[in-house]
């Protein structure tokens, strides 16, 4: 999915708008992330995982500004930091450490992710948040005050947030 919303957005009238922050924030191309979330997919495939679908239609007006898309972008970073502590805290408790492991690894990116977004929205501070999940409470103190990603017991529960968010899977 997040292979997905890379190429819409690289696609959209938006997007030239987009490039002066992006080029400030030294990420001047869509194929950065794009090239992570092709990598991330791949590891998760060698690991066995499947992906039921590839195409996804997003909610009406994700792409109309820049504003819509990185609000959009920043909710999808949240869902997915959340389904990777998620699959940490599973395959450590099944003792797998190749996954939660490898987990880790992409949830990192995927904070990347989204502080890169957050930058490029203009939102100070990019980086809000001194723990993800729940462990600590948001707070006023300076980079501490964003909310903290829900950590999804199961895959199941993140494909539900990513529904509620109005994703249809298309094929």
């Amino acid at each position: 999915m997040g292979l997905c919303l890379v190429a819409r957005c690289a696609q959209s009238p938006e997007s030239e708008s987009m490039q002066k922050p992006l080029q400030s924030t030294r990420a001047t191309s869509a194929q950065i992330p794009s090239n992570q979330e092709d990598a991330h997919r791949a590891v998760l495939q060698s690991l066995g995982l499947d992906f039921q679908f590839s195409v996804f239609q997003f909610p009406a007006g994700t792409f109309a500004s820049a504003k819509a898309m990185l609000a959009f972008g920043e909710q999808l970073e949240s869902v997915f930091i959340g389904a990777y502590l998620g699959a940490i805290k599973v395959a450590a408790s099944a003792t797998n450490s190749f996954i939660a492991e490898a987990a880790a690894q992409i949830v990192g990116v995927e904070c990347e992710h989204r502080v890169l977004i957050r930058d490029i929205a203009g939102e100070n501070p990019p980086n809000d948040r001194f723990f993800e999940g729940d462990i600590g409470a948001p707070s006023n103190t300076l980079g501490n005050t964003g909310t903290r990603s829900t950590v999804y017991a199961s895959a199941g529960d993140a494909v539900n947030a990513l529904l509620a968010l109005g994703i249809i899977p298309m094929n």
